[in-house]
């Protein structure tokens, strides 16, 4: 390699935001997105468990109060309080994405 051609290598090529490819962009809508799915996701398995745990006691009404007695620590109390935030986060976010998409002056 010659030395004009490794100097014109050691120059990076001008970046141009057109060639420029990520997946995270940062903006309000797109932690808007994943938060979306993130509690939905949550919002999912807790559903999957209170059916599940619910279906218990039809096996063994003992199996089911040890669980349910293990559901009134304070730490499930602070979970409960996190289902309740993801919820309220998904619903109204739910209605603003229904807003955006179904309203003509809902993007403004």
């Amino acid at each position: 390699m010659s030395t004009a051609a490794a100097a014109e290598s050691a120059i990076p090529a001008p970046h141009s935001p057109q060639k420029r490819r990520t997946l995270y962009r940062g903006d309000p809508g797109m932690w808007s997105w994943v938060l979306h799915r993130i509690t939905g996701a949550t919002i999912f398995f807790f559903l999957l468990v209170h059916v599940l745990d619910t279906a218990l006691v039809r096996v063994s009404p003992e199996a089911y109060n040890e669980v349910i007695n293990t559901y009134k620590t304070p730490i499930i109390g602070f979970m409960e309080m996190g289902l309740v935030a993801a919820v309220l986060y998904h619903a109204l976010n739910g209605v603003r994405v229904i807003l955006i998409d179904f309203w003509q002056q809902g993007p403004k």
